[in-house]
């Protein structure tokens, strides 16, 4: 059984604020334990917003110490890790190995498993999608203790309803990440000066005025 103890428990946004005992998740053994005595919520590195995070009074499990990397496939890109391995850790592994995560958020600071779990998007949203875009399969496990793999092909429905099930299905133990090949992690920048606010509009104005196809609808 993992060791507890109770403390207040939020989420980002600071509220709501409940008590709940708090524990450390190293391994599927130590969720099945615990289940044991409690319902168990999973917990990353808390930057949820809302309170999917908590449990009042009853056991929210830290998945942060499942931050093991299992398995790594440079040809296809293709790393194996612990839910609780975070896009931080990822990124300080890889990045100078030419490979960064697919899917990144305004934070790093988010666990693989809170980013199935919220099904977390990035600034490139528009074009990459969400975080279900570069999950290949996970091991989860069940109320009833099962572990199974979830993917497109195997066990599909369990697959798809975790992408923003918000850990209430089960605890994600690991997962088959694809990761996106880069050639650099600086980028280039131009700056312009400008003396006054009116010289920087002034020539959007202009071209913003010329401009007479009417919207369509």
């Amino acid at each position: 059984m993992p060791v507890h103890k109770t403390e207040k428990v939020t989420g980002w946004g600071n509220y709501p604020v409940v008590e709940s005992f708090t524990g450390s998740i190293r391994s599927a053994g130590d969720v099945q334990q615990a289940l044991e005595q409690y319902n168990l919520v999973p917990r990353g590195l808390g930057r949820s917003y809302g309170d999917q995070a908590i449990n009042d009074h009853n056991f929210v499990g830290d998945c942060t110490h499942m931050n093991y990397f299992m398995d790594w496939n440079e040809q296809e890109g293709i790393l194996e890790c612990g839910a609780g391995a975070s896009l931080e850790e990822i990124i300080t592994a890889f990045a100078p190995k030419g490979w960064l995560p697919m899917i990144c958020p305004g934070t790093k600071f988010v666990t693989i498993g809170g980013a199935i779990a919220n099904d977390i998007h990035g600034k490139a949203h528009h074009t990459d999608g969400s975080f279900v875009n570069c999950v290949l399969s996970f091991n989860i496990l069940l109320a009833d203790g099962r572990i199974v793999t979830a993917s497109r092909d195997e066990h599909p429905d369990l697959f798809w309803a975790n992408f923003g099930g918000l850990g209430l299905l089960g605890v994600i133990l690991t997962a088959r990440i694809k990761l996106r090949k880069i050639e650099t992690t600086y980028f280039k920048q131009k700056s312009i000066k400008i003396k006054t606010w009116t010289t920087c509009w002034r020539p959007w104005t202009l071209t913003t005025t010329s401009i007479t196809t009417p919207w369509p609808g």
